[in-house]
């Protein structure tokens, strides 16, 4: 080999180089693409969360007989969540 060639073997090497390192940016921006995607979904939910407790308030203050049922629906749940908590420790 005259000076100044590169050796096969060091181009097959550099070619692999360059191939992960454009693996490791295309990695780095679905990483990114990820994080994003859950704060959406979170703040998503969170909202959520929020239109169903109104709908909660608007059943309950409305509606004949509702709030004691709501009332006791979410005593027996909450009994449930307390027992099953227990249950994991």
């Amino acid at each position: 080999m005259e000076d100044g060639e590169v050796s096969p073997t060091l181009k097959v090497l550099r070619e692999v180089r360059d191939q992960l390192q454009a693996q490791g940016d295309d990695l780095r921006a679905l990483r990114q693409h990820v994080v994003e995607s859950e704060i959406r979904v979170a703040t998503h939910l969170t909202d959520v969360v929020v239109a169903l407790h109104d709908v909660r308030d608007v059943l309950r203050e409305n509606l004949p007989g509702v709030k004691d049922r709501l009332d006791d629906h979410e005593r027996r749940l909450g009994a449930l969540e307390r027992r099953g908590r227990r249950g994991t420790r």
